[in-house]
């Protein structure tokens, strides 16, 4: 799936996450000649909605977005000015809103925001990601599961022991040492339903590293015939450590 690469390098210093953000997460603005810093925040944002269609992501009247974002599709993170705001996605090229939230952002903290469900009745999902360095010979997994109407699901290494449990619609977890192959890119996760050996959907192939976070969203709808709506899975790099 296509990705959109935005103003917010992912990278974090072994010094850790505030150093990151006290390098790249700064504005200034000028009133009356006196010039004021802004602390940012920093978000990505997610097409996890099945029927949406193509869609730009505005906070407040500005787009962030570069290019349309079609289902799977997700940023990196952008840098964003904390405190109250809105976001929201629009059909691209349009004024039609797909889905809108109030934003309330922590200075020198991540965020990730799904749109979700079907456009009739879209969720829009914002979590806080505690991102951290991992552990040697370990990569963080974080698993969000967005299927509006498929059962609760497990998070699986193929062939192997789970990783994420019985986690439900707009369910998550935190971020989770997992023990992969690292320099090689693997198909080695699925989405399993939980308490069968059913597999619903395959995480795209991924060259994990062992000095970055991972966030995994199963998405879709069950039981559909349309064409790209049914069940699927993707994967991003949220941050990675020097």
């Amino acid at each position: 799936m296509k990705n959109t690469p935005l103003n917010l390098k992912r990278c974090a210093s072994l010094c850790g996450i505030a150093v990151v953000f006290a390098l790249l997460l700064s504005s200034c603005a000028k009133t009356n000649n006196t010039t004021v810093t802004t602390p940012l925040a920093g978000l990505s944002v997610v097409n996890a909605s099945p029927d949406a269609g193509p869609v730009d992501f505005f906070i407040g009247s500005s787009k962030i977005t570069a290019s349309a974002l079609s289902l799977g599709d997700f940023t990196y993170y952008f840098s964003a000015y904390s405190g109250s705001s809105s976001g929201i996605f629009y059909q691209t090229g349009s004024s039609t809103i797909v889905g809108e939230t109030s934003l309330n952002l922590t200075p020198s903290t991540y965020y990730t925001l799904f749109l979700a469900n079907v456009k009739a009745t879209p969720d829009l999902v914002l979590l806080k990601d505690s991102v951290y360095k991992p552990l040697a010979g370990f990569t963080n997994i974080r698993f969000v599961n967005l299927s509006p109407n498929a059962p609760a699901v497990d998070l699986v290494l193929k062939g192997g022991a789970k990783i994420a449990s019985n986690i439900s619609y707009k369910g998550y977890t935190g971020f989770l040492p997992v023990s992969l192959p690292s320099g090689t890119a693997i198909d080695t996760l699925q989405i399993v339903q939980t308490g069968t050996s059913t597999v619903l959907a395959t995480v795209p192939a991924t060259n994990y590293l062992g000095t970055a976070d991972y966030t995994v969203w199963f998405y879709g709808l069950a039981n559909t015939t349309v064409a790209g709506e049914g069940l699927n899975a993707n994967v991003m790099e949220d941050v990675y450590f020097n």
